[in-house]
């Protein structure tokens, strides 16, 4: 079906009648002073005001209540009315199949259209089109195919397949007799996995779409209008109910706030900030971009001079820099500092900017290493809306909520909403489990607490347990916690990725803990959803001080050494010697096994 969004745009109709207007990319005021000279001629205001009355009968047609009675509410699409009038056209024992836009299935106000929807739906399949399959369409759009049946209505109940990038899959798995484990999204050599099996085929009916309201939708959402989940297999949708029974955050009662801060584009227009790429003279020029921060880690990145785009960005070495570093901003405030905190979002009498803060990037990737990319940001930094921020009354619902949120699990979860971005209509969704993990709490406080920045955070939330704190790892790279102390110092925060690595896991292990999910869950999630990640991870080395020596980790360049050195080296023993390329680097090296340590780590938190 086409899809076209049927919106009134006077530019477009001026430009037909004088090309100048289009040409010269007028903005909007001079498009309006344009208007009385392009239309001074009869046959003009007449050609202007027939388009305005067509466009506006088409959208008055394509909304009506007794013509197409499931768009009622939503925002008027050519595709949408185009899938209610071929239902309507096919007999009582005819089918319809389509492909188009899956923008049906997770429109906030489309409720009525997915209520006939599922009843009519005898297969959906959500697909992506890494393989180029339409050469025409960008290859990481979704886009569905869908099999329903014509005449009147009966129960949900049909096929669900997600991840889908070439028919063969489907095919495979109708006829698949279910033996053996379900395909991961990608082979180890990272090509996409297109093996068909029978738990791929995901049979959804009545309890399954009220499984998906409890999760996706506000409160009270009737289960024949639930969105729909993006579900790799049946075993998947028996994890995600796990996340059914879980608190979430905006359940939980908890005072919060949320904002998207300063908008990039608006808030240059208006003076408040300005493109200036430099290092802020104090925390509170800095306006933190995307690549700023990544999971646990507010200090991942920094702009390079001049930087351009946003892979113009430096790896952060987190043993390396001083104790209260801050990176370049690609902006900085351009008008006053009254005038500036004036603009800034207020909270309770404050400026949001006076609290520690949850952070995540607001675009997400469902293909990449990690989705859902959170991180702990400290009093003074604005951010523009490629941030997402949350404050929290109560630092230790700050500290728990973003240790959740730093894990494969909920990440997981955030893959099976099909978004594609995580603003509050995700983030209330997340869980909070109502008993908070002490373990939780120390892990995410020594990744995030990079700099003296955090030292408030960190004193706060100190105690002489942390004295006790084990590893679920033996490993001498992995450091006492015995030495910590209350005042913030260089050994507070883990520096070193290896350690960073083990907290990370360890966040995973204590997560499923708290949902219900098992070890054996876990790593199926993880084998399932997460297949760049598992690339990374079998394709980085650490050396004996826990620093990396090579990995082929996109995010990571410039991190370690270039696979021709790496080749060279990378059999070294102890007592061997070593190039002066990599005379910072102790031998021997070795890689880790994420499932490994994950399962190391559940059973050991299970056993507290």
């Amino acid at each position: 079906p086409p899809w076209i969004k049927l919106e009134w745009n006077e530019s477009l109709v001026l430009g037909d009648l004088d090309p100048a207007v289009l040409l010269r990319k007028m903005s909007a005021k001079r498009v309006s002073e344009a208007r009385t000279t392009v239309l001074s001629s009869p046959a003009s205001r007449e050609f202007f005001l027939t388009e305005y009355q067509g466009l506006e009968g088409a959208a008055a047609q394509l909304t009506s209540a007794s013509l197409y009675a499931p768009l009622a509410g939503t925002k008027t699409n050519t595709y949408k009315s185009f899938l209610v009038k071929a239902w309507a056209l096919v007999g009582s024992e005819g089918a319809t199949g389509l492909l188009h836009q899956t923008g049906v299935f997770e429109d906030p106000r489309g409720g009525r259209l997915r209520r006939e929807f599922w009843t009519r739906a005898s297969l959906i399949a959500v697909c992506k089109n890494q393989l180029k399959l339409f050469p025409e369409v960008h290859h990481e759009r979704p886009y569905a195919f869908s099999v329903a049946r014509g005449g009147g209505a009966g129960p949900p109940a049909f096929d669900l397949i997600c991840n889908l990038y070439h028919p063969r899959t489907l095919d495979e798995s109708a006829v698949h007799d279910g033996r053996g484990d379900a395909p991961s999204i990608k082979l180890d050599d990272g090509s996409w996995n297109l093996t068909g099996h029978r738990s791929r085929l995901v049979r959804v009916g009545g309890a399954d779409l009220d499984l998906f309201a409890r999760l996706y939708d506000p409160p009270g959402t009737p289960a024949l209008e639930a969105r729909l989940a993006v579900v790799h297999s049946k075993e998947v949708l028996h994890v995600l109910r796990k996340f059914a029974e879980a608190r979430t955050l905006g359940e939980s009662g908890v005072e919060y706030t949320t904002t998207q801060h300063f908008n990039e584009t608006n808030q240059q227009k208006d003076g408040t900030i300005k493109r200036e790429t430099r290092f802020p003279e104090d925390i509170s020029e800095w306006i933190i971009s995307g690549p700023h921060f990544y999971v646990g880690n507010p200090l991942n990145k920094t702009p390079n001079e001049g930087c351009s785009h946003n892979q113009d960005y430096a790896v952060l070495d987190l043993t390396h820099i001083a104790d209260d570093y801050l990176p370049r901003t690609n902006y900085v405030p351009a008008c006053s500092p009254s005038e500036y905190r004036e603009r800034t979002p207020h909270w309770k009498n404050r400026l949001v900017t006076e609290f520690y803060r949850h952070i995540n990037r607001t675009m997400v990737a469902p293909t990449g290493e990690r989705t859902l990319v959170p991180a702990i940001i400290p009093p003074g930094p604005a951010h523009i809306d490629l941030g997402f921020t949350i404050t929290f009354d109560d630092e230790g619902d700050l500290l728990h909520y973003s240790g959740m949120c730093a894990s494969l699990p909920v990440d997981f979860f955030v893959k099976t909403t099909g978004k594609g971005h995580v603003r509050n209509d995700i983030a209330q969704l997340l869980p909070l489990p109502q008993e908070a993990n002490p373990a939780i709490r120390q892990r995410v406080l020594r990744l995030n607490a990079v700099s003296s920045h955090y030292g408030h955070l960190w004193a706060s939330h100190f105690d002489e347990k942390f004295h006790d704190v084990q590893w679920s790892k033996q490993d001498h790279r992995l450091s006492s916690w015995k030495t910590l102390s209350k005042d913030w110092n260089r050994d507070t925060p883990l520096r070193n990725p290896y350690e960073r690595r083990q907290a990370l896991v360890e966040l995973d292990a204590l997560a499923a803990l708290a949902l219900g999910v098992t070890a054996d869950e876990l790593c199926l999630i993880y084998r399932v959803q997460f297949p760049v990640l598992q690339q990374y991870e079998r394709e980085t080395y650490y050396d004996q001080r826990g620093m990396v020596v090579f990995t082929s980790n996109r995010g990571l360049s410039g991190v370690g050494l270039d696979r021709n050195r790496w080749e060279q080296i990378k059999d070294t023993q102890a007592l061997d010697q070593i190039p002066d390329f990599a005379a910072q680097y102790l031998p021997p090296f070795d890689r880790c096994d994420r499932e490994a340590d994950m399962r190391q780590a559940h059973a050991f938190f299970a056993r507290e």
